[in-house]
């Protein structure tokens, strides 16, 4: 118990929300040790099985065999561990990768990690920043968003991962189940990246477009304090099955929230009914879905980044959620706001889920969420892409199960969307959710009736809901809109301090090339201009208004750090390498920043009070 004390001091400093999980211990397991010539090995019994953590020997010469046969780790790339162990693995290679790079551990059970620290000093580990740890029992929510605040689009095809001995087999069901939240993280960020290549120049213009709306926007924060909680929410989406009973919402009307996304609603408008709130997201989405211009007096959740010829036609209350604009969010942390990021699975509709989630709605009933080519038809028949009319027999498919057992077509962005919200109903046990559809695809894990018999089950109490929404406080106060006007018409200089700090990157870069040339690179003042290099990049990196920079630039800085791998076979030849990559980064940065510039310093000019 020697090393336990100093061990959970440090655990929690650095991970604090650690601090509530010192006790999860598995019954499952039991775990002790035997001291063999001068060493400590660790013993995991599972059942009838005795597992061995740990070599009998000597564990370096089988450490730098591993660490050797290793890829080359390239300039700020990550390694991913399933499994601390005693942290041998975690040790060996904090001590052999560079200052730029990342270790993160995978802890599927507190039981061992509980035992190290107990017996074994890891001190030096956990105070290495480089070191980052998750442990299972600690998550809230998805493992996949563990994983997505920890991976970007660059680390994808750079990062490495390994698994601690005999821990894919002890924990084998958490170990498959870290590998499919692994995969699902990388393909949502791989989707998301794919999304901003494409809407990069109509998110900027409709970022600033949308400002003024932002400043009168209603509080989303309020609104989840006044909906009431015991009734469902119904989310409308625009699959073909809506046709069959969306004329059934005017009996939910009151006793339900009813969120329709935003190709549902002349579907919904046509049929004399309101949907209490509507979900517009998407940078180029088509006005024509709000041709009905009823539609424009259909409160809305929306992004900065949404359609801005939508949200200027809009008359209705709108209230804002969080595209990961990190420099608004900044303005709106230091004033206590909740500005909140929506989880989503690609689609509208999932994320109007995610509202009817966060709004804390226990129960959740869909319709029109096909999610499959139902009759062969793609959308409902009043939609914008419904009455195109398309034969989805004609459209590329896959066979999936459909809600009555049989099989059904549905395009692989649809099985994308569905796994997100079977994801949903895993995560979150204690969530309702009822496919009400009457067609499509299975959606597993959710509860399938008919729409009428969902409406009898849960919807008995009848509010005002229209008062409700029409009395939620406003987002920002008076004081806060000026604020805010202010720190936006200050984007440009804030831009001018980034531009001089990429351009004194540069020149520290240069005289680190100089040194390395001339085979100074060993001394005090390559260190020095080192971590100046650290200084200025970590600057750029977490300046709030570098955010437009880095959409504007994320073409050209992904196809440079693709190619971060060391290009030497010596220490003289990977510093070069490094030294004109940061050369080739600061200077694409130098230029977006001069191009942004430029940019705000006109698109500032229309927000206003």
């Amino acid at each position: 118990m020697g090393y336990y004390d100093s061990n959970v001091k440090v655990l929690v400093e650095r991970f604090p929300h650690l601090k509530d999980h010192l006790t999860d211990i598995d019954k499952a397991f039991e775990m002790d040790g035997e001291d063999i010539e001068g060493k400590h090995v660790i013993f995991l019994h599972a059942g009838q099985n005795i597992v061995q953590l740990d070599s009998l020997y000597d564990m370096e010469p089988v450490l730098d065999v591993w660490r050797k046969a290793m890829p080359q780790v390239p300039m700020y790339g990550k390694v991913f561990l399933f499994g601390f162990g005693n942290g041998c693995m975690a040790r060996k290679l904090l001590q052999t990768l560079d200052d730029s790079n990342k270790v993160i551990v995978y802890e599927p059970d507190f039981t061992v990690l509980h035992y190290v620290m107990e017996h074994e000093d890891i001190t030096d580990i956990l105070l290495d920043s480089r070191f980052d740890l998750i442990v299972r029992s600690a998550i809230t929510g998805s493992i996949a968003e563990q994983f997505d605040q920890r991976i970007s689009y660059t680390d994808i095809e750079t990062f490495q991962y390994y698994v601690y001995p005999n821990y894919n087999h002890v924990f084998t069901v958490e170990y498959l189940e870290y590998i499919h939240e692994f995969e699902t993280a990388c393909n949502a960020i791989n989707s998301t990246q794919s999304v901003l290549g494409r809407y990069t120049e109509a998110n900027f213009i409709n970022t600033f477009a949308n400002m003024n709306a932002l400043l009168t926007s209603k509080s989303i924060e309020d609104l989840y304090h006044r909906i009431p909680k015991d009734i469902p929410a119904i989310i409308v989406a625009s699959g073909p099955s809506l046709d069959k009973n969306v004329h059934l919402l005017e009996q939910a009307r009151g006793k339900a929230f009813i969120i329709a996304v935003d190709s549902s609603l002349r579907t919904v408008l046509k049929t004399g009914i309101a949907p209490d709130l509507c979900v517009t997201i998407d940078a180029k989405k088509l006005s024509k879905h709000f041709s009905d211009d009823r539609a424009n007096d259909v409160p809305m959740v929306c992004h900065l980044t949404s359609n801005r010829e939508i949200i200027q036609n809009h008359r209705a209350a709108k209230f804002f959620i969080n595209d990961l604009n990190h420099h608004v969010q900044h303005f709106f942390s230091r004033h206590t706001h909740l500005f909140p990021v929506v989880s989503t699975g690609g689609s509208v509709a999932n994320n109007a889920f995610s509202i009817a989630q966060m709004l804390g709605f226990e129960t959740i009933i869909m319709i029109g969420q096909d999610l499959a080519y139902t009759d062969n038809r793609t959308h409902s028949a009043a939609s914008v892409r419904g009455e195109r009319n398309v034969d989805a027999s004609t459209l590329d498919h896959v066979m999936t199960e459909g809600i009555d057992g049989k099989p059904i077509a549905a395009s692989n962005e649809f099985t994308l969307y569905r796994n997100w919200i079977q994801e949903q109903i895993v995560n979150y046990p204690n969530l309702t959710v009822v496919d009400a559809t009457e067609g499509g695809a299975k959606i597993y894990g959710s509860k399938i009736m008919t729409f009428r018999e969902a409406i009898d089950t849960y919807c008995g109490k009848t509010y005002d809901i229209a008062s409700i929404i029409d009395q939620t406080d406003d987002f920002m106060s008076e004081q806060e809109r000026a604020e805010l006007v202010d720190y936006i018409h200050g984007i440009p200089a804030e831009l001018e301090e980034c531009l001089r700090k990429a351009k004194e990157g540069i020149r520290v870069y240069e005289q680190m090339q100089k040194l390395v040339i001339s085979d100074k690179y060993q001394n005090a003042r390559f260190k020095n201009e080192f971590e100046k290099t650290k200084m200025i990049n970590t600057y750029l990196d977490k300046a709030p208004v570098m955010e437009y920079v880095k959409n504007e630039i994320q073409n050209d800085t992904n196809a440079l750090l693709k190619t971060v791998y060391a290009e030497g076979k010596d220490e003289r030849s990977e510093l070069m390498a490094s030294c004109r990559m940061g050369i080739d980064y600061l200077k694409i940065m130098e230029t977006g920043i001069r191009t942004m510039i430029d940019k705000c310093t006109e698109a500032v000019k229309q927000v206003h009070l």
